[in-house]
């Protein structure tokens, strides 16, 4: 995708803003950890399992785990893109339609 189309998407802050906002993290970080732990934990259940039961336990706490990393990181950028909208006057309006 190009940049034009990310901006007119309102997945890009406007040019003037760029460079602008502090780089910090809205991710629940002790709860990325868990979910970092579980994904490695299910693949050495994986492994060890050697096709068996314990192969598709850890494949099911995987998916689990890919699933809960994937709504934590959704999560993390909504609240930064809302926060940035915030500190942005006026950019609320180009990004609302």
């Amino acid at each position: 995708m190009s940049l034009r189309r990310l901006e007119k998407q309102g997945l890009l802050l406007p040019r003037d803003q760029w460079g602008k906002h502090r780089l910090t993290t809205d991710v629940n970080q002790p709860l990325l950890a868990l979910v970092g732990v579980l994904i490695i934990a299910a693949c050495a259940l994986m492994y060890a399992g050697d096709g068996g039961r314990w192969t598709l336990i850890g494949i099911v706490i995987f998916f689990i785990g890919l699933v809960g990393l994937l709504l934590l990181s959704w999560r993390a950028i909504d609240r930064t893109v809302r926060r940035f909208r915030r500190a942005a006057p006026g950019s609320a309006e180009k990004h609302s339609g």
